[in-house]
């Protein structure tokens, strides 16, 4: 009976123990499972962060391209207006020197009228968007007290 007893004891340990086994075996695959799914997590994040510094860089670059090529615009229109007027500066004092007194006086005429149009243009200019729509609300509201819609 000791004997029996002692090969049935022996056997459940031995199940046991294989039990066992195959549980630390199935939580091992888990743990290397979940593992390798961080891995794949981990891989793809950086992926995606080396993409976004990539994306920056590149519209960071394109601005400052860009940039580039407005103050190159900028810096070529500023020397064609420098050259322009110094051409018309050159221009009118040959026109002094060559031209008569009355010559000289139309010229400055002309030169006071040019002065006086483009202040009155900067006048203009100067009005502002709340004017005008102040102007528009008296005009909208002048309508409507005598009836005239449009």
């Amino acid at each position: 009976v000791s004997t029996q007893s002692t090969g049935e004891e022996r056997a459940r340990r031995l199940e046991e123990q294989e039990r066992e086994r195959e549980r630390t075996r199935r939580e091992l695959l888990r743990r290397d499972e979940e593992y390798a799914r961080e891995l794949v997590r981990k891989d793809e994040e950086a992926r995606q962060r080396y993409s976004r510094m990539m994306e920056e860089n590149r519209l960071r670059r394109l601005e400052e391209e860009r940039l580039e090529r407005e103050r190159i615009e900028r810096e070529r229109l500023e020397r064609l207006e420098r050259e322009r007027l110094e051409r018309e500066r050159i221009q009118r004092e040959r026109v002094y020197r060559e031209s008569d007194w009355a010559e000289r006086r139309a010229l400055e005429a002309q030169e006071r009228e040019l002065r006086k149009f483009e202040q009155q243009k900067q006048r203009a200019s100067l009005q502002t968007d709340e004017q005008l729509a102040k102007r528009f609300a008296l005009e909208e509201q002048k309508n409507r007290r005598f009836g005239w819609y449009d």
